[in-house]
């Protein structure tokens, strides 16, 4: 099987998907130091990994719950910094809906309607 399949914002999903329902999953970027004469790059270099992550988890979300794609809606990234550690990262919650093949088993690992 192959993975599910996420559109970003203004990408659409096949038009004979079938909507299964809204999720939201929380994901974290790699923590990296925090120095603060940086403090302008760290954004970017935590951006990637907390997006590759974003990624993971909404493919295993979509995955657990039987879908086939999934369409990210809305994203809420806040920096968060760990004075006692001195670590930066980025947190985020990520909206999405997710789709189902017309007639695909809406319970994962069997063949019949939830």
């Amino acid at each position: 099987m192959a993975p599910p399949r996420i559109y970003a914002h203004r990408e659409l999903p096949p038009i004979d998907e079938e909507i299964a329902g809204e999720q939201v999953v929380e994901a974290a970027s790699d923590p990296i130091p925090y120095v603060w004469t940086e403090r302008d790059a760290l954004w970017q270099r935590c951006h990637d990994s907390l997006m590759r992550r974003a990624h993971e988890r909404i493919e295993q979300e979509v995955i657990r719950l039987g879908g086939s794609s999934a369409h990210l809606l809305e994203e809420i990234i806040e920096p968060k910094i760990d004075h006692a550690t001195e670590q930066y990262q980025l947190v985020g919650r990520f909206a999405f809906v997710m789709y189902r093949t017309p007639g695909a088993s809406s319970v994962p690992g069997t063949n019949r309607p939830a």
